[in-house]
């Protein structure tokens, strides 16, 4: 989300609730919130004019306001994470990346994309969600990262036998067809600088 958009929101914020931000405060905010949903922050903020009730102590929105607003809080995340897994954990075959390194290592800590797959019954998360939940919790709050993105079956598969996407290339067969995902496909490209030829022609 392009800061311009938070600096717009936090002045009609100041405005508002006549209450000026030092330029300090301001970045502040902007870097906690600029890697928001634009949509989700623009709802928050509607959201936040019409139910924020200013008070001596807490005369402004605080970051976690905005968060919460837009179910970015670590509480609301943590609750909705399990419907998104649940959701996406139907399709072991191909890889999968999230945008939450956090999320990753706990699926990690779990067997893997693959293992949690196969898991994927109403029984195992009847047995495992709210250890998942809190595990996810810490992971953020001690900030521990996972993997860039999780393999799934197929792109295993065919890097155990040496196909990885250049190779795939050079034999006309689309990469992501295969399991791999865009970005992971552009690395190794980017690394074998004549396959480049190959994607400019496919």
């Amino acid at each position: 989300m392009q800061k311009a958009i938070i600096f717009e929101v936090l002045g009609r914020f100041q405005e508002y609730f006549g209450k000026k931000l030092t330029p300090e405060m301001q970045a502040t905010y902007i870097e906690h919130l600029e890697n928001m949903n634009e949509d989700k922050f623009k709802l928050a903020s509607i959201n936040l004019i019409k139910s924020f009730e200013p008070t001596t102590a807490k005369p402004f929105p605080l970051i976690g306001d905005f968060l919460k607003a837009c179910g970015e809080d670590l509480e609301t995340k943590s609750i909705n994470i399990v419907s998104l897994v649940r959701k996406k954990a139907e399709d072991a075959y191909q890889s999968i990346d999230f945008g939450d390194r956090h999320l990753h290592s706990v699926i990690m800590r779990y067997g893997g994309w693959i293992e949690l797959c196969n898991n994927n019954t109403d029984e195992w998360w009847s047995l495992h969600e709210r250890n998942f939940i809190n595990a996810y919790r810490s992971a953020v709050t001690a900030d521990i990262q996972g993997p860039e993105y999780l393999q799934g079956i197929l792109e295993i598969d065919n890097l155990q036998k040496g196909l990885t996407p250049d190779k795939l290339f050079e034999k006309g067969i689309e990469p992501c067809n295969c399991g791999f995902l865009p970005q992971t496909v552009q690395k190794y490209l980017v690394n074998k600088k004549p396959n480049l030829k190959i994607l400019d022609a496919a």
